[in-house]
């Protein structure tokens, strides 16, 4: 995210622009990653 906002303050939005589109997309499949193994919304952990 510095790099994107030191990009824009150079001028420089087509960088600005693929930077934060390769943080996004990576942040997407990051959370598919984290919520494969619950699918309906329960909890992972047992009851105590």
């Amino acid at each position: 995210m510095l790099n994107a906002i030191a990009y824009a303050e150079a001028g420089d939005f087509d960088a600005v622009k693929q930077i934060l589109q390769a943080e996004y997309k990576n942040s997407v499949v990051s959370e598919d990653k984290a919520n494969e193994g619950i699918s309906d919304g329960r909890s992972a952990l047992p009851a105590m």
